[in-house]
Formats: C-alpha cells, structure tokens, sequence
C-alpha cells in the first residue's frame, strides 16, 4: 500500500524546509539620514542672510532607495536600504546647516521653505552626480550659483570630487557610503561659504555702500575664455572685476 506523501520522512523535511523559507522574513528595511559636519567655524560672522536651494538632480536618485553604481552603465537600487527623507530634502538640509554654521548666520531659508526676511543671496545648484561604490567611494559632482536676491547670478562654479567610503565589514558598507555623502556636502559648503566671504568683503571693502549687483555692474560687457569655458564678464572703464577659473570653482578677481 502506497504510505502518503506527508508521511515519507525525506520528502517529508524537503517540503518542510522550502515551506519555512518560503515564509521567511524579509530582511528588516534601514533608514538613513544624512548628517552635518561638526561645527568648526574658523572665519568672522558675516552679516548675511541666504536663501539655500532649489538643487536640480538626476531623474534616477528621485528615489526612496538608495542608488549604487554596480559597473559599466548598471546601477543597484537597494529596497532595503533608504533614505529617510528624499535626498534633495536632505542634501539642501545638511548644506543649508553647514553653510549657517560656518558664516555663524541665523538667517538662513532652506528650500522649499520661503524665507521670512530680507534675503541678501540665493545658492542655487545643478547636481550631475551623486551616488557611488558601496564599500569604495562616493562621488559628488555639481554646479552652483549665487545671485542677489533679484538678478542673475554674480559667482558660478562647479565643484567634483569623490570621497573614500571604505567599510570593516560588509555589513557597514551602507553606513560608510552615507558618511561619505554627508562629508562631500561639508566639502561643497566649504567651496560655497569661502566664495560668500569673497562678495561679503569685495561688497563691503572695495565698494562700501554697494549693492550686490554692484559687482557685476559695468559698462561693456566682453567674452572672457578660460580653456573650453566661455562666459561674459562686466567691464568697467578703471576697475575690472573677471571671473578666472581655479579648481573646483570660479572666482571673482579684482585688478
């Protein structure tokens, strides 16, 4: 007599077992947060008040996920590790922090919150790159602007670099990866914040009682060419204010 298929031990335990997998657990989903960089103000106050955003990014980081890149053109989207807020919201938060810190400034907006005073310059930025290796690096590479309040911008710069974020385990691979984030926005603040103190000092030093369109106020426009980059600098007849390239970003030089 045939026995039944429950009561044959072997087959019995294989369908036990696939049965157990099969109503496993998912693993449990992580959130991460990005995270401002320790404060550590080294320059004097600067009495300005800053409106921080919008930053334009990449389509394929408008995600919960978090993206790697896995070689070639394939990328990874993690479902079980994301972000806890969407990561336009928390890279414009954590720059928006770092910047306040280091011009030891209150007044500061941070999009898409609309500022409830007088703003003196908007940073704007156009973000091209910002994801990475899990247990490799993480790259960041964008453009900003400053502009007064009203107006075209009067300082724009681009700013690439590509930060270590090496584990001791497998397991904290995700955790290094969103530290390495975080320090490349303390990086780009840096850049940002040491071009604010320029046009702070050039307004209040070289041309006290200026406005801020004052240091792109000139006579005649001409075509400046730094290599392949081509842009138009104001010119004014017995001072001249250019914009000259110099690593991650362009200044304003006055001759």
């Amino acid at each position: 007599m045939l026995q039944p298929l429950y009561k044959s031990g072997p087959l019995a335990a294989i369908i036990c077992a696939v049965a157990l997998t099969a109503c496993g657990h998912s693993p449990t989903v992580q959130f991460y947060s990005l995270h401002p960089a320790v404060a550590n103000a080294t320059g004097a106050p600067l009495d300005l008040a800053l409106a921080i955003g919008p930053a334009q990014f990449p389509r394929a980081l408008a995600r919960s996920q978090i993206v790697t890149r896995a070689g070639g053109s394939r990328v990874n989207v993690d479902e079980y590790h994301v972000w806890s807020a969407p990561l336009e919201y928390e890279f414009l938060r954590v720059l928006g922090d770092n910047i306040a810190s280091d011009i030891q400034s209150d007044r500061i907006a941070v999009y898409p919150k609309e500022a409830a005073f007088k703003v003196d310059y908007r940073v704007t930025l156009d973000v091209l790159q910002f994801d990475g290796v899990a247990g490799n690096s993480v790259t960041l590479r964008a453009r900003w602007a400053i502009a007064p309040a009203t107006g075209d911008a009067i300082a724009v710069g681009s700013f690439a670099q590509t930060e270590p974020a090496h584990a001791v385990t497998e397991a904290d691979n995700y955790d290094a990866l969103v530290s390495a984030h975080s320090a490349l926005i303390g990086d780009l603040g840096r850049l940002i914040t040491a071009k604010l103190r320029e046009l702070f000092n050039h307004r209040e030093g070289d041309n006290p009682g200026a406005g801020a369109n004052s240091v792109i106020a000139g006579t005649a426009p001409r075509l400046a060419t730094f290599g392949t980059k081509k842009m138009m600098c104001a010119s004014r007849s017995q001072s001249d204010d250019i914009i000259s390239d110099s690593g991650n970003s362009l200044h304003l030089v006055n001759y």
